[in-house]
């Protein structure tokens, strides 16, 4: 009985644990707390989604707005995680052109475990190097996410300027390449650098969620902060609340 009450008081605190997995020595799991289910990878939130509400009061939810800047628009997802930003692109837009690419197949097979409904089924998920998968595509998307971590940084290859290049000329006229930077102490130096490097190619803009000790950059291929304003205002940013809409309308 004891043991139970223990348990119980446990799951309240830090949350029931779902499944755990190691993959070279790495653990990956899934915790269930109130609402929320939440995948970490060695103790890093990776991904989190809500039973109730497509939002999750963290950053994915800075992406969300994106495809309302298109008609049609098709989107790459760079760094799969659990799945929180397809889950809530296919489930706010509905039938949206989506792929991933993922070079871990044991996230993949957890992503379909975390996110509920084989809803991830509606996506076209790739396995594979996200650099070499971007390196072959020309103009093919309006929107590229770049949101691949090991830990708690970005993988070097991601903030070469080859890589920058290879999103350049992966996305559409007006495509934006949206990025995800992890601000820690360890990332500092390497942030100012890779913003530099954006900035050889990109109308690049910053964006800090609320809550949150990321970093979005909003990166414009010939589409600027004032055509994203005026989009985006006309199809209504509103419905994502104010703290999302302010932040859309004052990038820097």
């Amino acid at each position: 009985m004891l043991k139970k009450i223990a348990s119980a008081i446990r799951d309240a605190i830090s949350g029931k644990k779902i499944i755990e997995v190691y993959e070279n020595g790495n653990r990956i799991s899934i915790v269930e707390k109130g609402d929320e289910r939440v995948l970490k990878f060695n103790e890093i939130t990776y991904s989190k989604i809500r039973k109730k509400d497509v939002l999750t009061g963290g950053y994915w939810d800075y992406f969300l707005p994106l495809p309302m800047l298109y008609e049609n628009p098709k989107v790459l997802v760079v760094g799969l995680g659990g799945g929180t930003i397809p889950f809530q692109f296919l489930s706010f837009y509905g039938n949206i052109s989506i792929e991933i690419v993922e070079v871990s197949r044991k996230m993949i097979d957890i992503s379909n475990l975390f996110v509920p409904g084989n809803m991830l089924s509606n996506a076209k998920i790739v396995e594979g190097d996200g650099a070499a998968y971007v390196r072959e595509k020309e103009m093919a998307y309006d929107i590229i996410i770049l949101d691949a971590y090991q830990n708690d940084s970005i993988p070097d290859a991601f903030l070469q300027n080859s890589f920058i290049v290879d999103a350049f000329h992966a996305l559409r006229n007006r495509g934006v390449f949206a990025v995800n930077f992890a601000q820690t102490l360890s990332n500092s130096m390497k942030f100012f650098d890779f913003v530099n490097k954006l900035e050889l190619h990109f109308s690049v803009y910053r964006m800090a969620p609320m809550f949150s000790g990321n970093m979005l950059l909003i990166c414009g291929k010939g589409i600027d902060k004032y055509e994203i304003r005026d989009i985006l205002s006309a199809k209504g940013i509103d419905k994502f609340g104010i703290n999302i809409k302010n932040a859309y309308m004052d990038l820097k």
